[in-house]
């Protein structure tokens, strides 16, 4: 069950402020979650939400995603990303 990654701005925002190597190893971890065959994005360390988006992913030690699942449209629309400490404020 694939599903596609999309950005509600443009990857380079939701990216913005990170470092390559970091920026790279959540492109990764991204590509893996939506392209498990036999788990659903939720049962990747995703925790619901309230506010923009729906939930956040926790993608190693100190980074986080925040996104939406859309089970209909096999979507997964990232907002933003960024280092724990510096969205919790």
């Amino acid at each position: 069950m694939a599903y596609d990654i999309t950005y509600t701005g443009s990857a380079e925002e939701a990216f913005e402020g990170l470092e390559k190597i970091e920026q790279s190893y959540i492109q990764k971890k991204l590509n893996q979650i939506a392209t498990s065959e036999f788990r659903h994005p939720a049962q990747w360390d995703f925790k619901r939400l309230e506010g923009q988006a729906e939930g956040r992913f926790r993608i190693g030690n100190g980074l986080r995603v925040f996104a939406d699942i859309d089970d209909t449209e096999k979507t997964i629309r990232i907002y933003r990303t960024d280092r724990r400490e510096n969205l919790y404020r």
